[in-house]
Parts: structure tokens; sequence; C-alpha cells
């Protein structure tokens, strides 16, 4: 929900409301509730009034480990009366009575749940396995809105300390794979190409150079799909999380793997040739330097143009639009037409297809699922924006007169970026919902980029002594101060010009009802243990379910079902 106006808030009628929520039973359990509230007004006054409320329920847990990991995070015995929000089933005497406590120190995981630093535990001396505890803890409002079909909902009920355990587990898996890109791949490259040609003097081949390109390119894609399973491993409860978590990491990942093993590529000729030209005193350059500086710009066009530079494009798109739709429709045939496929292999050949269906028929619904056109995905497309200027703004850096020759080459891959993805990405995708944070984390990573344009201006004083001496290295520090600078002015600028850093508010607030006639999706018909109680055991939801059964589920191209 969007923020409403400030007139429209009623803080008594939205805390009763909040309280009754609490009363009903419906906040207690995981601490990952979500709650529908029939005016934008109302979720805004909750967000801006509340930080959450305290629920005070028993817990029991019988493995001794978490027993132990929760006496070494309990701090010093306190006391106090319950802080419970609402104190149904004891007096008023009773809940004001003090008793002892203590609070948890460092977050752990008892009995499937997370007890977060806070949280209080009654008659802490007397923990044992199999016993009873009397918990406390707040269940915190969150401080942004969730859209429906952005929650995860399978990952609802893995804890914090579950998540953190989970994303070390992933940066573990990324660093191997990419230990292992650069042993299997990299490692040849430079044994085979860069150090032979380097102690020869001699520039690779053109066909050479973009051979490199290509391979660098290969390997940027198999990182991205390791970072995106190990980003989707962690089991984060939202997907503009997850998605934007996933941005930052493939970028970073991608920037430092091209400045490396690309750098590492063109070892011999950044050795030779970088600020070789004394462009303080022409008089003391020789054409020996002049030439030198000229072939490491010439290497680094070879290597960007056009393996790098489109091979990611070409082999990405490939990889991820024809080749699994030509494989669906091979194995397919494999496993329903051609009948003289022994049964053992197409029944194999069923359970890789998408959906799993059986061997014996091929119902229409099925072979939907088989075919399905793939998600947008578009958090996959924003690293490849800032990391390929990024690394064509490292030309700024290097003395040439062809240096417009990549900008211009960078300008007919934006086009043809363009055109792919207005004739064949969005054709050939469906459609899915991503938050305003993956676009706000995408704009403040641009900032990379237009840093280094900057770095070059401090670059290219210090070279021509206008920032400083040309043979004094510590000169050379303007540079970085430089790019540090730039990544802050544009932070800044976002925050204040940005339209992230603008109020949200809407100008009627309108009611849940209208709301979903228009969007279809709710947070009823995308959760899938709510539909399934809607279609299967009505019952359970209750008296007033008439307002919230969700017998068919919500799903991207199928909206018209929900007409029904």
């Amino acid at each position: 929900a969007e923020l409403a106006r400030p007139e429209l808030l009623n803080a008594d009628a939205d805390k009763s409301e909040f309280l009754s929520l609490y009363r009903s039973g419906k906040l207690e359990g995981s601490g990952n509730a979500f709650v529908v509230f029939r005016k934008k007004s109302v979720c805004s006054a909750v967000r801006d009034k509340f930080n959450g409320i305290w629920i005070r329920y028993t817990a029991t847990t019988t493995d001794v480990e978490e027993i132990k990991r929760l006496k070494s995070a309990l701090g010093e015995a306190c006391l106090g009366s319950f802080l419970d929000t609402c104190s149904d089933g004891i007096s008023d005497s009773e809940a004001r009575k003090e008793r002892s406590f203590a609070r948890v120190q460092v977050a752990v995981e008892i009995a499937g749940e997370s007890w977060y630093p806070g949280t209080r535990v009654y008659d802490a001396d007397s923990v044992a396995p199999g016993k009873p505890m009397v918990v406390e803890r707040m269940a915190k409002v969150i401080d942004d809105s969730t859209e429906p079909t952005t929650a995860l909902w399978s990952n609802m009920g893995k804890g914090r300390c579950r998540r953190k355990q989970r994303m070390f587990q992933g940066v573990r898996k990324v660093l191997t794979v990419w230990t292992a890109i650069g042993i299997l791949v990299y490692a040849p490259i430079a044994y085979y190409i860069t150090i032979p040609f380097g102690l020869a003097q001699h520039s690779p081949s053109p066909l050479t150079g973009q051979f490199v390109g290509i391979a660098l390119a290969v390997a940027g894609l198999v990182l991205d799909s390791v970072a995106w399973n190990a980003t989707a491993f962690v089991g984060f409860h939202s997907k503009t999380k997850q998605d934007s978590v996933f941005v930052v990491m493939s970028t970073l990942t991608n920037l430092l793997n091209t400045f490396l093993f690309g750098g590492g590529g063109l070892l011999y000729y950044i050795a030779q040739g970088f600020n070789t030209v004394d462009m303080s005193d022409l008089s003391e350059n020789s054409p020996r330097k002049l030439r030198r500086e000229l072939e490491l710009f010439r290497a680094f066009f070879v290597f960007l143009i056009p393996g790098w530079l489109f091979a990611g494009i070409i082999t990405g798109k490939f990889m991820g639009i024809v080749i699994p739709v030509v494989q669906t429709f091979l194995m397919a045939r494999l496993a329903y037409v051609w009948r003289w496929v022994p049964r053992p292999i197409a029944a194999l050949v069923c359970m890789i297809l998408p959906g799993s269906p059986p061997a014996t028929w091929l119902s229409a619904r099925e072979a939907e699922v088989m075919f399905a056109p793939p998600n947008m995905s578009v958090a996959w497309e924003y690293n490849v924006y800032i990391v390929t200027p990024s690394v064509c703004f490292l030309a700024l850096f290097v003395m040439s007169a062809q240096a417009w020759k990549i900008f211009a080459f960078l300008a007919l891959w934006a086009f043809m970026m363009y055109l792919i993805h207005r004739f064949v990405t969005v054709p050939t995708s469906r459609k899915e919902t991503v938050g305003e944070s993956l676009d706000e984390t995408a704009e403040k990573l641009w900032g990379i980029p237009l840093a280094i344009v900057l770095a070059s201006f401090g670059f290219w004083g210090v070279r021509c002594e206008a920032l400083g001496s040309n043979d004094a290295l510590t000169s050379y520090w303007i540079v970085l101060l430089l790019f540090l600078f730039g990544l802050l002015l544009h932070q800044f600028a976002l925050q204040l010009l940005g339209p992230h850093s603008l109020a949200h508010t809407d100008l009627v607030d309108r009611s849940y009802e209208d709301v979903r006639r228009k969007l279809r999706y709710t947070w009823f018909n995308v959760n899938p243990v709510h539909v399934l109680k809607s279609r299967f055991c009505p019952e359970e939801l209750g008296p007033e379910r008439a307002g919230i059964i969700a017998p068919i589920p919500f799903e991207f191209g199928k909206e018209y079902l929900q007409l029904s």
C-alpha cells in the first residue's frame, strides 16, 4: 500500500483494529504474518504509529543444542512485568506483577522460530529441554509494504538465523565457482596466450583476442547463474529483496571478474604502455613510448570488440531463449512422439521435462506448463547495463585518437539491447512484478560508471600536472578520491532529486474491493495454502469466508480466470 494523506489517519481506530487482529490469533505463530487492511490509510497509520506488538506465548523444545545456544545468548536476569500488548486471560494485578526474566542478546533459532535480540524469556534460570518457557517477543511491523505477487511464500518458514547461514553458504558457493573458473579458464589463457605473447613482445591476432573476450563473457554468464542460484537459496521472504541482493552481487562479481581476469589478459600491455607518455613535457617522449601506449589501446579494443561486448548478448539470449525451447521440443518428441524409444528412457526424459508430466499421456495443461514462457527476470538485466559501460569507460585512461570507436560500438550495443528486449525478450517472456527498491538499487549502482568518468578527469589532470606532479605517485590519490566523491555525489543527487526521495501519496484512498477488481491479485489468491483451503476445506476459513475465499490461484497471463 502507498502512504495515504495525513488527514485520513485515525490512530485510535487503527490501534483498535490492530489489537483485534491479535486477539483473534491472526498474528500468533512464526512471527511471519501479513495483515490485509481495507484502507491504505490504515496500513500507513500502523507503520507510522507502531513499532510492533508484544506477544506472549509458551514455547517448548527438546533439542539440547538449542537450549545450550539459548543459554549462551541470554543476558543477566532482570525484574519486570509482562509487556504483552493484550493481556487476555489474566487479571491486571497479575499482569503488573514483577517476574524474573532475561533478554536474548544474539539472535537464535528455537523450535523453528527466530528469537531476535530483546526477546524476553521468563524464569530463564530454569530453562531445560522439554520444559515450557514463557516468552515475550515483539512482532515488528515492516518498514515497507510488499506486493502480494512479490511474496515468496515457500520461504516464509525460514527464520533470520537460517537465512544468515544460507547467505554464507551462497557466498562460499560463488567463490568456489569463481576459483574454478580461474583455474579452468583463465589460467590456461594466461599460460598459453598472455604469457607467451608477452615474452615474445608481440600482439596476439585479432581472432585470438576475440576468443579471450568470448571466454570472459561466457564465464560471466556462468557466474551470474551461480550467483542467482545462491541468492534464491538464501530464502528471502520478498522477491524484491531477493532481486536487489542479486543485482548487487552479480554487479560486483562481474566487475571484479572483468577487472581481474580481463586486466590479467592485458597485463603485458598495461606494464609496457600504461602512462608511459609524459604529457607535461612532450620533448621527453620517444616514438617507442607513444607506440607502447597505442599498443595498449589496440589490445584493449581487440579484447572488447566484438568478443566481450557482443558475445554476452548473443550467448546469453541464445542460451536463455532458444536453447530451452528447442531442448523441450526435442525431449517432448522423444518421450511422446517417437514410439521406438524404450519406455524406461522415455520415463526418465519425462522426469527432466518442466512439470515432470507422466510418460503415459500428455494433457493440454501439462503441455502448457512444459512450454510456458520464462519470467521477465528484470534483475538479470541490470548488472549488464552497469558493468558494460564501466569497462568501456576505462578507455578514458588510455591515450589514443581512436578512443571514440569504443563509445560508438557502445552506442551500437545499447541500440541492439533495445531491439532485443523490445522485440525478443518482452514478447517471449511472462510478466512479473518487481518492487521500487530494485530500480532504486540499480540507480545507486549506476554511480559506479559515472564515478569512473570523474576519476578519469583527475587522472588526466595529474598527467598534465594540473592537479599534481606526474612523477609523484602520491598525486594519483586524487583519482581514488574523485571516484569516491563521484559515488557520494551520485547518491546525494538521487536523494535530493530522485523520485524515490519524494513522499509516496495517493490522491484518492481507494478501498480494498476497488483495488482488487482492478489488479485481480490479492493476498489471498497468491497464497498457495489459502487457495488450497478455499478449494478443499472452505469451512476452515470461518463464517466470514465470503470476502476472502479464493479457490483459483492467480497467475500472470491467466488473469481472466479471476473473472469467474
